[in-house]
């Protein structure tokens, strides 16, 4: 039996007019928020055994305002 196949038109961002689908693609993206976060802090782990001068670095670049500006819109998403 041949039949006809079925065409899936959607165009891109299709999921973006309907709620439902956004809200689930922002708890989908909170996911990876949270593993840079988790990132952020092996990596801070990482520079107190490196030691107190390569700690205190990694501190103010994290007091920097891009870094500040990003954790507030990170945090906002988880």
């Amino acid at each position: 039996m041949t039949g006809r196949e079925y065409a899936w038109k959607r165009r891109p961002g299709w999921w973006l007019r309907n709620r439902r689908y956004l809200m689930f693609q922002l708890r989908e993206a909170g996911g990876v928020v949270c593993a840079l976060y988790g990132l952020v802090l092996l990596n801070m782990l990482v520079q107190l055994r490196a030691g107190e001068s390569a700690y205190a670095a990694f501190l103010n670049l994290l007091r920097t305002p891009p870094v500040l500006y990003l954790n507030i819109v990170l945090f906002a998403l988880v």
